[in-house]
């Protein structure tokens, strides 16, 4: 199913190639990052595009310890449907814990691809749906209490050949 988009926002994005994957610092003293190590890339050149959030939550994408691009979340962000069944049950010292198989379904609520358009969604959705428009937040931001506020990056997921 497909939906309108929420307003976007447009931005200039930056690829910037890191040896290593490695993260610069000086984040600021309540700010850290997660990283993963892997393969860079670089981009040819700079683009003009337009990011719409398909996810429930704020995107923030920091540069050091300033927010440079915020978009809102979206009002019906994109899932995928899943069927539960319960499978068993795990023993633990404070009881019975039901352990379940998810089913995962079509994808819903995500718009359709646009040109010069970037559409950020969870990691599932990208795995599930395999589009080139899509990118997740990468490079996670958090505050000092290890709640995400943000991203420092979008990846775009590498499809298999």
């Amino acid at each position: 199913m497909s939906r309108s988009g929420p307003k976007g926002s447009r931005t200039r994005c930056r690829a910037q190639r890191r040896a290593g994957g490695a993260v610069p610092s000086g984040f600021g003293s309540d700010l850290r990052s997660d990283t993963l190590r892997g393969d860079t890339h670089p981009v040819a050149e700079e683009a003009m595009v337009r990011l719409v959030n398909a996810t429930p939550h704020t995107l923030r994408v920091f540069s050091g310890d300033r927010v440079i691009v915020e978009v809102p979340r979206a009002e019906r962000p994109a899932r995928a449907a899943t069927t539960d069944v319960v499978i068993g049950h795990v023993q633990t010292p404070g009881g019975s814990v039901p352990l379940v198989a998810s089913r995962l379904g079509e994808v819903y609520d995500l718009p359709d691809p646009e040109p010069n358009t970037l559409v950020v969604v969870s990691q599932l959705v990208a795995d599930l749906v395999g589009r080139d428009d899509l990118v997740v937040p990468h490079q996670l931001v958090r505050d000092a209490d290890g709640a995400v506020i943000g991203c420092r990056s979008l990846r775009q997921i590498a499809r298999r050949s």
